[in-house]
């Protein structure tokens, strides 16, 4: 789903992967609403995980370039409530998970690992032109802060943890803009696994 404006008319989607795509005819009015156009996209499966360009184009020119990510781990978005710990998300390793931080909060994640469980959390934002300024903290049952990560070198000030989870259990992950700042250009691509 693209959002934007002079989207009335959309000839084209250009992709920098290999796929096909097709304006969705399911979509009542598609290709008539100025603010949204929705596009049937098929992705092979031997393109590599990766971010990549996409363009729309219309009669009236060509739209900015806007990355997305195309990605192997099942998606989920991001669950209402989850700002407080009582409300953490419940996620299934490995999973990735699409949201936004709105301002003056911060997400709550939960998951269960094993004894002896590397596990990876890297935040796309900044990487994806987000304005998120991520900052994660994994957390152990009683809230304890075990690792965090804020400005990782080479990842545009994304970031991610590589951690080793020395006791099997249920841990937690809290992600939120580093200045506590949020809205709708706040989103983000969490991939834990």
């Amino acid at each position: 789903k693209l959002h934007g404006a002079n989207l009335v008319g959309p000839t084209r989607l250009w992709t920098s992967f290999e796929g096909t795509n097709v304006l969705a005819p399911e979509v009542a009015g598609n290709g008539t609403n100025a603010a949204e156009c929705v596009y049937k996209v098929t992705v092979p499966s031997d393109v590599p995980v990766g971010i990549y360009g996409v363009r729309v184009a219309t009669a009236n020119g060509t739209s900015p370039l806007r990355l997305v990510v195309v990605d192997d781990l099942p998606s989920v978005a991001q669950a209402a409530g989850n700002n407080a710990v009582p409300g953490a998300q419940a996620l299934t390793l490995p999973v990735a998970i699409d949201g936004q931080v709105g301002s003056l909060s911060q997400h709550y994640f939960k998951f269960t690992v094993a004894a002896g469980q590397l596990v990876t959390m890297d935040v796309l934002a900044r990487r994806i032109g987000s304005a998120l300024d991520p900052m994660i903290r994994l957390l152990d049952a009683k809230g304890r802060e075990l690792a965090y990560s804020d400005d990782v070198p080479g990842l545009r000030s994304d970031s991610r943890l590589c951690y080793q989870f020395k006791d099997a259990g249920e841990y937690m992950l809290e992600l939120r803009d580093i200045r506590f700042q949020g809205s709708g250009n706040h989103f983000f691509r969490l991939r834990i696994g």
